[in-house]
């Protein structure tokens, strides 16, 4: 088999072809290229030690990041002692220290991740070396091309160099074409390619890991009662439910017990109301909603488009997030708290949540006729005219009354006072029904309600059952379902059974009470509904006892509003507006949206902890255990987007080269020669061609020539690769 190498002493012919040139000097004969010691184990070991120490600062940027570490306030935060004191008088001033503390240490810390950078490009640079040495002294030797691959590799336009790609295949006279070499080398390739992303990638990557973020983080919710029943289906009752009445004034139907604390709140919600209404009329006007306080806190309606709904915060829920605000005023003071809640002061802003119910409400109203038909001395059915959802179809409804039909069944009534004493009081009657029919002149159901319905007295042929459980159109389905009627007498009717009425459906959600404890930010202290759901998940209406609604009117049974009420006045003001088909500005509709958001937000509920039924209900999404928690806004570190992600893979690949580096320095470190660049350069100007350049041409062609680097007594020799013509 022919040698792969040739030897070094030149053939007699190749001695005959030199001597016919002129002798040429050689400084290198005459002063030798110093001889390099090997490398003690003591100097591999400095080297691999400095590669793996990097996996030191990378492996704690990755705990930091996986763990979600909370730094706090500031990005500089030694010992976590950084309060932005965010309820105290100097906390605009403390914002303003703190943010130059992050100034100074975001500034530092890109300084941190060039080290890093840098760092890596050191341990880089002498894998690609060491790779480039071992193919270099084994059989098959090293192209030219790639002989400065290690100084040339970070460079981005070495991807495009064709040398790079070309240089592994050999050149059409190399007699060695083992695949095997060739697939070694094309490895080779791939390898210096991925150390040129990865070492242009990984000061961004470093970046990304070092660099804390300001960010939204949730506390662990601390978990609380689960849920029972929401308290609508029954009057108001207890000697907790409203701070000012006890549970025999509540029994007696005593509701103006409520005036103390909510007579004004429906005051100034209607006030607001009628301010807003006015603003809207200008250039850029539009129609603000009005708030009320409860305890610590305040609250507005909210809305939901998907389903139309106006859902009200429940009072309940409120006061127990006040409590968590003063002590949460109280922490920022100084004041001992739980270690749970420290975290609240070491932010820079602070958002309270609390899980609980809300009851929202699906309102219209409308004008028409009322009749009532008598089944039986506790059942009768009461038609109203004038239903519709799109003004073009209308119908009349009909709903069942007495607790003949249901036990859930309920009616209350009240009265509105007006200043002035000529007017006939306005009387507001308030049902709630199991269940309601719709019919008009031409579309039934199949129920056929009008034949039943024309007398005050129901023949006995009448299927009422039947009537009352007809399909309707899915639109129409909620509306006859657990609905609440409220019917109001006009004082100068044009006949007597002239109303204007509202029906309404009322819904259980589960939202996220959240209140940001800002002054700057939320003045008023402002709770916000978040995570309001979807009806489809428990499309059945709840059940609303009339008397909810005297409570929000601080109202007794068969009682009067106040006169001087400003709510009073100005429903009975615009109910003759409204029935006239006058009312342009919605002023009624408006007013009996804060009516219901009033009566919902005062409905208490239960917890297994507070029930007295003997058993518990099951946990599933209709009776959810409640937490609360906060959202802190801190500097932290974290994988929260897709370029964190980037940067833990790019550093991850950089920990596998360091170990492949480190395997390589031991298996092979202290058996190699010290070969600087200077030195390989030396080398190359010794080397005397032996014709592995003949016949070869071109930039690309050369740097196929492979050599074998040879230790001859401390001395780097280029033997060149056996050619086929040889």
């Amino acid at each position: 088999m022919a040698p792969m190498y040739k030897s070094v002493q030149v053939t007699e012919e190749r001695k005959g072809s030199a001597s016919s040139s002129p002798e040429i000097p050689n400084y290198f004969q005459e002063h030798e290229a110093p001889k390099r010691r090997r490398k003690s184990w003591t100097y591999v070991f400095i080297s691999q030690l400095l590669g793996v120490l990097w996996l030191a600062p990378i492996g704690t940027l990755l705990f930091l990041n996986f763990k979600g570490y909370i730094i706090g306030a500031s990005a500089w935060c030694p010992g976590k002692n950084c309060s932005a004191d965010q309820l105290g008088d100097d906390a605009i001033m403390k914002a303003q220290r703190l943010d130059k503390d992050d100034h100074n240490t975001l500034g530092a810390l890109q300084f941190v991740a060039k080290a890093l950078e840098v760092w890596f490009m050191y341990i880089a640079t002498s894998m690609v070396y060491e790779v480039a040495m071992l193919f270099a002294k084994r059989g098959g030797g090293l192209p030219i091309g790639f002989l400065m691959t290690h100084l040339e590799f970070a460079d981005l336009r070495s991807l495009l160099d064709p040398i790079l790609w070309t240089s592994a295949a050999p050149h059409e006279k190399a007699y060695n074409r083992r695949q095997w070499n060739k697939i070694l080398l094309y490895l080779f390739v791939i390898l210096v390619a991925l150390m040129c992303i990865l070492a242009n990638l990984m000061g961004p990557a470093t970046a990304i890991l070092v660099l804390p973020s300001l960010q939204w983080i949730s506390t662990a919710p601390q978990l609380g009662d689960q849920f029972y029943k929401m308290g609508s289906a029954d009057p108001p009752s207890g000697d907790t439910v409203f701070p000012t009445c006890d549970a025999a004034t509540l029994s007696a139907g005593g509701y103006s017990c409520t005036a103390p604390l909510y007579a004004s709140s429906l005051d100034s919600w209607v006030a607001s109301a009628n301010a807003s209404i006015g603003q809207s009329e200008m250039k850029y006007g539009y129609l603000s909603v009005g708030i009320s306080p409860e305890d610590a806190v305040t609250f507005t309606i909210n809305a939901t488009d998907s389903d139309l709904l106006a859902w009200a915060p429940n009072r309940q829920v409120l006061r127990d997030l006040s409590e968590d605000f003063v002590k949460f005023a109280n922490l920022t003071q100084g004041k001992p708290s739980p270690a749970a809640d420290l975290a609240y002061n070491n932010s820079l802003q602070t958002i309270l949540q609390r899980h609980g119910p809300s009851m929202g409400v699906q309102l219209d109203c409308f004008t028409g006729n009322v009749s009532t038909t008598m089944v039986s001395d506790d059942q009768q059915v009461r038609c109203l005219s004038g239903w519709t959802q799109d003004y073009e179809s209308y119908y009349t409804k009909c709903i069942r009354v007495g607790q003949g039909w249901s036990d859930s069944n309920a009616f209350s009534s009240f009265f509105l006072g007006n200043v002035d004493s000529d007017i006939k009081q306005t009387s507001v009657d308030v049902f709630f029904s199991d269940k309601a029919a719709f019919f008009n002149s031409t579309t039934h159901y199949g129920s056929s309600p009008s034949d039943c319905l024309g007398n005050p007295e129901a023949p006995s042929s009448c299927d009422w059952d039947a009537i009352f459980s007809a399909d309707l159109p899915s639109n129409m389905k909620n509306s006859s379902v657990n609905v609440n009627v409220i019917e109001y007498g006009l004082p100068n009717p044009p006949n007597l059974e002239a109303r204007a009425w509202c029906d309404s459906t009322s819904y259980v959600s589960f939202p996220v009470y959240s209140l940001d404890t800002s002054g700057s930010s939320n003045p008023l202290y402002l709770v916000q509904l978040d995570q309001l759901g979807n009806l489809s998940h428990n499309p059945v209406p709840a059940i609303l006892n009339p008397d909810w609604f005297l409570a929000a009117w601080s109202v007794d049974q068969n009682g009067t509003v106040d006169r001087d009420r400003l709510s009073a006045t100005e429903l009975s003001r615009v109910l003759p507006i409204f029935y006239a088909g006058n009312d342009d500005e919605d002023e009624f509709s408006i007013i009996q949206i804060y009516v219901f958001l009033q009566t919902l937000s005062m409905v208490d509920y239960f917890s297994n902890a507070t029930s007295s039924a003997s058993t518990s209900a099951p946990i599933d999404d209709a009776h959810p255990i409640f937490t609360h928690s906060a959202l802190i806004h801190v500097w932290a570190y974290s994988l929260n987007g897709r370029t964190s992600y980037l940067g833990v893979v790019v550093v991850g690949l950089g920990a596998i080269c360091v170990l492949i580096r480190t395997i390589l320095g031991i298996t092979h470190g202290a058996h190699q020669q010290d070969r600087s660049t200077v030195e390989l350069v030396v080398a190359a100007l010794e080397h005397q061609p032996l014709g592995e350049f003949e016949g070869l041409h071109g930039e690309k062609k050369l740097a196929k020539v492979r050599y074998e680097m040879r230790d001859e007594g401390g001395k780097i020799k280029f033997v060149p690769e056996v050619r086929a013509d040889d």
